[in-house]
């Protein structure tokens, strides 16, 4: 018979094995980076042992896991970002031998539960192609707020459309901030490796990428700001952000100043809203590496008729 219990130390060796192989198709630098740290933290757990079950403030993580047959069959965790009360709904995970038995519901139910006595909401991603998990999120209360895709690229293979360059002045803060949130709204800051923030001109957003290590460059066009920001050398972040005044083929223009960017040997991500220049980028050499719907919950979710109740698996 299994059990549902907080998450322990001594269970993130076991915990990373089975995210590893959950999400293995879609794991990027940033997923193996987080997954090799678990590991490191249940070598050293010895020197943890002060630390309240259930808590890892190393990765902001408060989780759960479902125990049977003597090992860890699942997992989920509420991890918290500085930037928001809201805390984001991350590795639901379960072991293929043991699904089909309410285990996620009842992992994802506990971690709702804890949420609603702190009265704060809930976000997830999840694969637009994920049904069960889109089916279960639905029933336990979750609104699906928007869609984005996440794009691809390695330098050497774009293959940008002839468009002449039109460099422009870098707008005012207030203005670039407002065209940034049309494409990127500020309750999604979540979602990214680094605060969006700091893509805005001035000298604290600079003095804030100096001090967290965030590497940008930048190009002003009249079509649109070209921001790419990195934490190191191989894997940067592709911000392009349109002026909505100007009514022109955006992505033409942002072919034509990402060649001036692009390295060979590098790799770039780029967000955005699902469906946004889709042929393009892929005339231009982009691939669709995932299609994420962004879920929502609050705590009154409860008060709507959701029970959070804990209720047993199936056997």
């Amino acid at each position: 018979m299994g059990k549902l219990r907080p998450l322990a130390y001594a269970d993130l060796g076991a915990v990373a094995d089975l995210l590893e192989e959950a999400f293995r198709p879609v794991l990027d630098v940033e997923g193996r980076g987080m997954l090799r740290y678990m590991r490191m933290l249940y070598r050293q757990r010895w020197v943890r042992g002060w630390i309240p079950r259930g808590h890892v403030p190393e990765l902001r993580l408060v989780g759960w896991v479902w125990e049977e047959d003597g090992r860890v069959v699942g997992h989920a965790a509420l991890h918290s970002r500085p930037a928001t009360r809201a805390y984001i709904l991350v590795n639901v995970v379960v072991d293929p031998a043991y699904r089909g038995r309410g285990i996620a519901r009842q992992l994802v139910q506990q971690a709702l539960a804890w949420a609603a006595k702190r009265q704060r909401p809930v976000w997830l991603e999840v694969e637009a192609e994920n049904q069960p998990a889109r089916h279960l999120y639905r029933k336990l209360g979750f609104t699906h707020v928007t869609s984005r895709d996440l794009w691809r690229i390695h330098g050497q293979d774009l293959n940008p459309p002839t468009y002449p360059l039109r460099p422009a002045r870098l707008p005012a803060r207030d203005v670039f901030q407002d065209w940034l949130r049309r494409l990127y709204p500020e309750a999604l800051d979540w979602r990214f490796p680094i605060d969006l923030g700091l893509l805005l001109p001035g000298w604290w957003p600079a003095l804030r990428r100096w001090w967290e290590g965030v590497q940008l460059t930048r190009r002003a066009g009249h079509e649109l700001i070209l921001s790419l920001a990195s934490k190191g050398p191989s894997l940067a972040w592709v911000f392009p952000v349109p002026n909505p005044e100007i009514a022109a083929p955006v992505w033409q223009a942002l072919g034509a100043w990402l060649v001036t960017v692009l390295q060979p040997g590098s790799r770039y991500l780029m967000d955005l809203p699902a469906g946004l220049w889709s042929q393009p980028l892929q005339e231009m050499g982009f691939t669709l590496a995932r299609r994420i719907e962004v879920w929502f919950w609050t705590p009154e979710a409860e008060a709507n008729g959701q029970r959070l109740r804990v209720t047993k698996p199936r056997p």
